[in-house]
């Protein structure tokens, strides 16, 4: 019967999380030679139908299937013969069916590969290449020039493709440059071109810690090859007001102080920052801490400490960023210094 307080009719509350709905391909290959491993081997997570990872429960452990066919326009039928080291069926960990030593033994140009799992949509790869047997393979390396940085600060990312003896040059050749918060799911950032010597750089400022590496899709005359991944970890800047510096201003007992921190990276799409406010006193000559409070920061990634100071004596207030899943802790600010008479 309708109810205009509590309202009626059939109760809608979509989707159950946490239930597989599909398949996605975290990771895919982009290239391959004949005979060899292909470049870089598949990942597969298990979706529910918001598209979120589905992390626990029967459906996190469904098994993955993976098979190869050709595209329309692809070059003859596909090849025959896909193996992977751990079979092509591979139980998934937490929602994530990671493949490996995954090989197709002959040439062909438009490859897919799909994967399948009981009660869910498939996934299908991006078409490609698998050049001929014996095409030489390159070596390929990425170097940062800092593991850790501070938000807001640049680090440069140093390409290194190394053709063998007598190869084709490696000038010219397009390199994407991934990136990725878990080493699952990867994404391209940037398509550097090499130079004749095989080197590409760029200056990346990172808002968040992430992994990298290198991808070379490869061509008829040159293999695929993927670097090692590397890291680089981003601090979060802190900025302690009113910040006297080397001045201390004296105040009366019970006055009270209003030390704000200004956070970043501060985003909708990230974790709400927390700032972590440490109080110390000068008792017989030496710094002790009287007390430490973590203060949630607002929209605007300020936090606010409104603190009494009840005791006479020499005080100082310091300030620093916690750590987020997405970003390391800042530095302790420069000490407040405030005498109380």
């Amino acid at each position: 019967m309708p109810n205009s307080n509590a309202g009626w009719g059939r109760l809608t509350l979509g989707s159950p999380p946490n239930v597989p709905a599909g398949l996605r391909l975290a990771d895919e290959p982009v290239g391959g030679v004949a005979g060899a491993a292909l470049v870089p081997q598949p990942v597969v997570e298990i979706v529910d139908a918001s598209g979120r990872r589905v992390t626990a429960g029967p459906g996190a452990t469904l098994p993955v299937t993976l098979s190869v066919q050709p595209v329309a326009g692809g070059s003859g039928a596909p090849p025959a013969g896909l193996t992977c080291t751990g079979g092509t069926t591979v139980a998934a960990v937490a929602g994530v069916a990671r493949f490996s030593g995954c090989v197709l033994p002959g040439a062909a140009t438009g490859v897919t590969l799909v994967a399948s799992a009981t009660g869910t949509s498939p996934a299908t790869t991006d078409p490609f290449d698998v050049a001929p047997a014996g095409v030489p393979v390159p070596g390929l390396s990425l170097a940062s020039s800092a593991s850790v940085i501070t938000w807001a600060t640049g680090v440069t990312l140093a390409v290194r493709l190394g053709v063998p003896s007598g190869g084709p040059s490696p000038a010219g050749r397009t390199i994407e440059l991934q990136t990725s918060p878990d080493l699952v799911d990867w994404s391209t950032a940037a398509v550097l071109t090499a130079d004749a010597t095989g080197g590409a750089a760029l200056v990346y400022r990172p808002p968040t810690n992430l992994w990298y590496r290198a991808v070379l899709a490869g061509g008829s005359d040159l293999g695929a090859a993927v670097s090692a991944p590397t890291r680089v970890v981003v601090r979060q800047l802190a900025l302690l007001r009113p910040a006297w510096g080397t001045t201390t201003p004296v105040l009366g007992r019970g006055s009270t102080v209003t030390f704000t921190v200004t956070m970043r990276p501060s985003r909708p799409e990230l974790p709400v920052p927390m700032a972590a406010f440490r109080v110390y006193a000068l008792v017989a000559g030496r710094w002790v801490l009287a007390a430490q409070q973590t203060v949630r920061a607002n929209a605007s990634g300020i936090a606010v400490l409104d603190w009494r100071f009840s005791t006479p004596g020499r005080w100082y207030v310091q300030a620093a960023a916690v750590p987020t899943p997405l970003n390391a802790n800042s530095v302790w600010s420069p000490p407040d210094r405030v005498l109380i008479t």
